[in-house]
C-alpha cells in the first residue's frame, strides 16, 4: 500500500516536472506553475467536472487550472464556479453567439483586438469614452449591449487558444485589455442609468471569464470615471485588482509606459501607435 501511495506521488511529481518544463514565464506567469499539492488539486478538479465538459478544449489543463486559481484551489468552489458557467453558456447560447448579426453594435460600440503585446499576448482596444451608453440604457437596448459585451469578451478572451492551436509551441494564456476613455462624459457614459450596464459587465467577466486579462490599462481616465470605478470596485476579484492600471488624462505619463508593454506597431494611432485608426473596420 506504501508502495502505490509512493509510486502516486512520484508520478504526480513527474508530471509537474514535465508541466513546468513546458512553460515559458514570461509568456504565461504562474498559470501552468503548479506545486505538488496544487498538481493533485487539479487531478481531483478534473475527475469530478471532466465529465460534464461539452468541449474538448476544456478538458485541457490549461483551461482547468483557471478555474482552480479563480478560487484559490478550493475544489468544491471552482466546481460550482465551472458547473455555473456551464449552464450560462448553455442559457445565453454563447457557443452560437458569433452566429448572431453584430454589425450595427460593431459600428456603433467599437472594439480592434488584433495586436499583441511584446510577450505574444492579444490586445483588445475599447474606446469607451466615445460609447454613447446612455442612448442604450434610455432606448431599452441595454441587454442587447450587455450581450454585444459578452459576445465580445467570450470572442477575446478565447484568442489565447486559438493561438496555441495555430501554433503548439504558443503558450500564451492571457490578453491585455486597454481602455480608452477619452471623451468620457458623466452625461453620455457614466449616467445613473449607466451604472448596471457596467456593474453587469464586470460581474460577467469576473464569473464567466476568470484570469482572462494580464492587464487591465485605462487611459485618458478623468476624475469623474471615479463614479463608475467606486460602483464596480467591489465586484473585482484580487487578480483584476492586480491587473488594473489606471491612468490619467496626461499623454506623457502613460504613454511610455504601454508601450513598455507593446510596440506601436500594434496599437492605434489614437494612443501614439501605427497600426490602425478607432474608426476603421478591422
Amino acid at each position: 500500500m506504501r508502495r502505490v501511495a509512493l509510486c502516486k506521488i512520484f508520478l504526480a511529481g513527474f508530471a509537474l516536472t514535465v508541466l513546468m518544463y513546458k512553460v515559458t514565464p514570461a509568456q504565461c506567469k504562474e498559470d501552468l506553475t503548479l506545486t505538488l499539492s496544487e498538481k493533485l488539486k487539479l487531478d481531483q478538479f478534473r475527475e469530478r467536472v471532466e465529465a460534464n465538459l461539452p468541449h474538448a478544449y476544456m478538458k485541457q489543463e490549461i483551461y482547468l487550472i483557471r478555474w482552480l486559481r479563480a478560487r484559490n484551489f478550493n475544489v468544491d468552489a471552482a466546481v460550482q464556479m465551472l458547473n455555473t458557467n456551464l449552464k450560462w453558456r448553455q442559457t445565453q447560447r454563447m457557443d452560437k453567439i458569433s452566429e448572431e448579426d453584430w454589425s450595427e453594435f460593431n459600428q456603433r460600440y467599437r472594439y480592434h483586438d488584433h495586436g499583441f503585446d511584446k510577450h505574444g499576448r492579444p490586445v483588445a482596444v475599447l474606446g469607451l469614452g466615445s460609447w454613447d451608453v446612455r442612448r442604450a440604457a434610455i432606448t431599452g437596448e441595454s441587454e442587447k449591449l450587455s450581450r454585444y459585451l459578452d459576445f465580445a469578451t467570450d470572442s477575446v478572451c478565447n484568442k489565447p487558444r486559438h493561438l496555441r492551436n495555430q501554433n503548439s509551441t504558443s503558450t500564451v494564456t492571457q490578453v491585455d485589455f486597454i481602455v480608452d476613455l477619452s471623451g468620457f462624459s458623466l452625461t453620455q457614459q457614466g449616467c445613473l442609468p449607466c451604472v448596471p450596464f457596467y456593474i453587469g459587465f464586470v460581474a460577467n467577466y469576473e464569473n464567466y471569464h476568470p484570469n482572462c486579462a494580464d492587464k487591465i490599462l485605462l487611459l485618458n481616465t478623468p476624475a469623474a470615471f471615479e463614479i463608475i470605478l467606486s460602483a464596480v470596485r467591489p465586484f473585482f476579484s484580487q487578480q483584476t485588482r492586480d491587473s488594473l492600471e489606471v491612468y490619467g488624462t496626461n499623454k506623457n505619463r502613460w504613454q511610455p509606459i504601454l508601450l513598455s508593454y507593446i510596440d506601436k506597431s500594434q496599437l492605434p494611432f489614437e494612443l501614439g501607435g501605427t497600426d490602425f485608426r478607432y474608426d476603421q473596420d478591422d
